[in-house]
């Protein structure tokens, strides 16, 4: 068996990905999603509110990847869906998650970060405000990005470069 090395170069390519994807896709989803859709969200933030310890984070792992699927699946983009799907693959949240077992004071503030995060997401969805939601997943996949940096020290040159390459594609 061959374990494969994940490169900052990787990284930063997934990290990039992820912000483009999550901003089209919420900007598809706040056109698309269903009042079901919006229900099961809320639902999702609630369980991961349950599974805040160290010991339930493979359940909080799984679950913000539901939540982040269920806004894939809302878009309603078949091609945005499979996309998403491969780039989620290839992002490193397992190693973040990871990290926490290494850092575990930090356990309380992330897990509050990411659920008010989570909800704001949900609120400009609601609201059919696809800018909103899609400033928002930014925000959001940026806040994975200091942890990239700070605790897997992937290189902040790198992760600065696709977000300004991002962020320029979202002012124009």
């Amino acid at each position: 068996m061959r374990v494969r090395e994940i490169s900052a170069k990787d990284v930063g390519e997934a990290y990039g990905l992820r912000l483009v994807l999550e901003a089209i896709i919420a900007q598809e989803a706040a056109r698309n999603i269903t009042r079901e859709q919006l229900a099961g969200l809320e639902r999702t933030i609630v369980q991961m509110t349950k599974h805040d310890s160290l010991k339930e984070m493979s359940t909080a792992r799984r679950l913000s990847r539901e939540f982040h699927s269920a806004i894939a699946e809302a878009s309603r983009n078949d091609l945005l869906i499979k996309l998403y799907a491969v780039v989620a693959n290839a992002f490193p949240d397992w190693l973040l998650y990871e990290a926490l077992f290494r850092k575990p004071e930090l356990l309380a503030d992330s897990m509050t970060t990411t659920h008010e995060e989570h909800i704001e997401i949900v609120e400009a969805l609601k609201k059919g405000d696809g800018n909103k939601a899609a400033q928002k997943s930014i925000e959001h996949v940026m806040e994975s990005g200091k942890w990239l940096e700070d605790y897997l020290d992937i290189p902040a040159e790198l992760l600065r470069e696709k977000e300004q390459q991002v962020l320029s594609l979202i002012k124009e």
